[in-house]
């Protein structure tokens, strides 16, 4: 009877002394899983290249509207950017006046005024139209560079109707003529939109 009861005791220790083996193990094996994957999504995090200056400031871009051109605010960079401006403006009001010539001597020669459609004219690139080379050749001697919109301000074939735009390169601020663009609209105006700025100084 004695030898019964030692050996139930002796194998009830060997199971007890089994099981905690295997916990242990058990243990061992889930620590080393969540080590290993705490180590992969590190090593994914660390993999991850980080954002470069140029895509955050397309990210803030891509939330601004208009012409995207920060204005500067120290004395000498307002300078300039007002300068780049007005240049702009100027070109603007050059073509918006040729413009109006081929208008003008259109109606001479023809008797009736041309419905100019809008569109855009690169003075690098040239135009297949007639009024784009037009413009280009009597602009060809101020602008040789740059892109300009000639547009209709609400869709009625009329002298005061007509609007023009100018940009020189995307770096660059938007002019328009008429109601030439000022430094404190500048960067609110639409690429192929007229801006009234009576309107929005109104608001």
């Amino acid at each position: 009877m004695k030898k019964i009861v030692i050996l139930s005791l002796l194998a009830a220790v060997m199971l007890t002394g089994c099981g905690g083996t295997d916990m242990e193990d058990s243990s061992k094996v889930s620590s080393k899983a969540d080590s290993s994957s705490s180590q992969e999504e590190s090593e994914k995090e660390d993999s991850k290249p980080d954002s470069s200056p140029e895509e955050e400031s397309k990210k803030e871009d891509s939330s601004s509207s208009g012409n995207k051109i920060s204005k500067p605010w120290t004395p000498m960079g307002r300078y300039a950017y007002k300068s780049k401006l007005m240049s702009a403006n100027s070109n603007a009001k050059t073509i918006f006046n040729a413009l109006m010539t081929y208008i003008a001597d259109t109606e001479a020669e023809t008797g009736k005024t041309p419905a100019v459609e809008s569109f855009e004219l690169d003075f690098t690139e040239g135009s297949d139209s007639e009024v784009g080379r037009y413009i280009l050749h009597l602009c060809g001697d101020y602008i040789t560079e740059g892109t300009a919109f000639i547009g209709l301000a609400d869709g009625e074939y009329a002298y005061d109707n007509y609007f023009v735009q100018y940009q020189k390169d995307s770096e660059t601020p938007i002019g328009q003529y008429p109601s030439p663009i000022t430094f404190d609209n500048s960067g609110n105006e639409v690429w192929g939109e007229y801006f009234d700025q009576e309107f929005v100084q109104n608001q």
